[in-house]
């Protein structure tokens, strides 16, 4: 994903005199209101006056207040700057965004690769929804295909969508939190919310799922069993009494299995083609200067860069055409 940053000529001053200045600031504004009425309702640059002006005042009462409770924040649909009423704000990995966000997916194979969509909307937009609106496109697929993707594309909805479209998804890493190798190795009923067996073969005395919604399965076993288990230190039972318990989850189980695929050697043949799309954006972005396009508004702003990557795909195909292409061949795609 491209974050498309919009920046600005940065305005310092006197720190001390803010709170006085936008006191000012916010009673002119009553009186420009008042005065204005009703007249130029329907007047778009009055529209967006207003929302800024409305939009400010809470989000700055709120921010302070907020501030005072040692947080922070800003609501993402605020606008960011009246020339550009639909750019948006976003914090991701410990930075700020403001703007738009791009998706790009690159068809490779043998002779070279090409860019065969895109996706550009507001930077809120997430990574998942990227993959889940892609998938939604393309239906269907008359052959089996791989789609290697980052780590936070992927997801148990999206893996069950890409499968029932006969899609390989394949993440280059998984984010969120670490489960257990040995939890790929429990069974569970088919709804998911209960343990039939533990890796041993040993099957639970008691199972239930969690009534808050979280999705934790509890089984507890018998004392003596998991005792004498040599997986008891994986599992991470806890012991008790008369039994040892242990908490597993659907999910946890579902990423515990995605973990050990990825530990596979064609898994990491195939994960190694991300490597040549993370050139993709690079290219537009230092080439073609994607992210510091002279546009305002989201269509405007998706049309231009769709023109680049336009560009892009012509110049793969001219690189192609002249023979001058050098690709290192990876053992998935040549076999």
């Amino acid at each position: 994903m491209i974050p498309m940053i919009s920046t600005g000529p940065s305005i310092y001053s006197d720190s001390s005199k803010t709170d006085d200045h936008l006191a000012d600031i916010l009673k002119d504004a009553d009186k420009l209101l008042e005065m204005c009425g009703q007249d130029f309702d329907e007047v778009t640059e009055y529209q967006l006056l207003v929302r800024c002006l409305s939009e400010q005042t809470v989000v700055q009462d709120a921010v302070r207040r907020l501030k005072e409770k040692g947080e922070g924040g800003m609501d993402s649909s605020m606008m960011q700057n009246p020339s550009d009423p639909d750019a948006t704000f976003r914090k991701k990995a410990g930075k700020e965004y403001r703007g738009y966000a791009a998706n790009v997916e690159e068809s490779v194979g043998k002779n070279g690769s090409i860019v065969t969509d895109y996706q550009f909307e507001q930077n809120t937009y997430s990574d998942s929804q990227f993959l889940q609106d892609s998938l939604a496109r393309n239906g269907y697929m008359e052959e089996p295909s791989t789609l290697v993707t980052d780590g936070a594309y992927f997801g148990e909805e999206n893996q069950k969508q890409a499968k029932e479209q006969d899609v390989k998804l394949v993440p280059t890493a998984i984010t969120g939190t670490e489960a257990p190798d040995i939890y790929a190795d429990f069974k569970l009923n088919a709804a998911g919310n209960r343990v039939v067996e533990c890796p041993a073969g040993h099957t639970p005395k008691s199972s239930s799922c969690s009534t808050n919604g979280n999705g934790h399965i509890y089984a507890s076993f018998q004392r003596e069993q998991c005792l004498n288990c040599p997986h008891k230190t994986e599992c991470r039972v806890k012991v008790h009494v008369k039994v040892c318990s242990i908490t597993i989850s659907a999910k946890g189980q579902f990423r515990a299995r995605a973990k050990r695929e990825m530990k596979t050697e064609e898994y990491k043949q195939l994960s190694r083609i991300r490597n040549g799309v993370e050139t993709v954006p690079s290219i537009l972005r230092h080439i073609y200067h994607a992210d510091r396009m002279q546009v305002r508004g989201c269509i405007p702003s998706r049309f231009f860069f769709g023109c680049k990557v336009a560009a892009l795909n012509v110049r793969k195909l001219i690189t192609f055409r002249k023979e001058r292409g050098h690709y290192a061949q990876n053992r998935i795609l040549v076999i």
